[in-house]
């Protein structure tokens, strides 16, 4: 499903606000919501910017937020984790694991690189399904694809996947950023 995204990632005051445009069944109008701030994460969803038709906050949504910033930091903005509240460990010759805390509540992942070192992939099970049984704690996988071979750009493409009880879901995310469009900034 096509869909515009604009997000705002912040450090070393931890937050993240990610807002996504689209169609609901290529037709009504949805806007979705998620954020962290002060160590509290919250995803809404609502069609025509008024009638919600989705909403979690919580336990599961602080821990699944602050993930998800973790994601967006090794890949978009490493230098958001030169801080105290993160910690580092060597994996296997391809990967490191970092963990970052933030407002009582800590994530953990593991970042796998190619041979220049840059990320190319992303692995935690901090992230929650939303399963018939209610949200359970799940693996997810996301890999990049860089459109680059030297010096450091953003990925053209992420894919995403996520691990259930039961099985291995299929995908579930698929990014491609159209760079005509795209712009990643720092503020100074």
């Amino acid at each position: 499903m096509p869909a515009d995204a604009c997000q705002f990632n912040s450090g070393p005051d931890v937050a993240r606000i990610f807002v996504m445009r689209l169609r609901f069944a290529r037709v009504v109008p949805m806007i979705r919501v998620d954020s962290y701030i002060t160590g509290r994460g919250e995803m809404s969803g609502r069609l025509l910017g008024l009638v919600r038709v989705a909403h979690g906050e919580g336990e599961e949504f602080d821990i699944r937020e602050l993930a998800t910033f973790l994601n967006d930091a090794v890949l978009l903005a490493p230098s958001f984790l030169l801080t105290e509240t993160v910690t580092w460990s060597q994996g296997d010759g391809d990967s490191f694991d970092v963990t970052l805390g933030n407002v009582g509540h800590a994530v953990t992942a593991r970042v796998l690189v190619d041979g220049r070192g840059a990320p190319q992939g992303f692995s935690t099970t901090d992230r929650y399904a939303n399963l018939p049984e209610g949200l359970t704690r799940a693996e997810s996988q996301y890999r990049w694809a860089s459109s680059a071979s030297a010096g450091r750009t953003p990925p053209r493409e992420a894919r995403g996947r996520r691990a259930t009880p039961r099985r291995w879901s299929r995908k579930y995310t698929k990014l491609v950023l159209q760079p005509s469009r795209s712009a990643i900034s720092a503020a100074v």
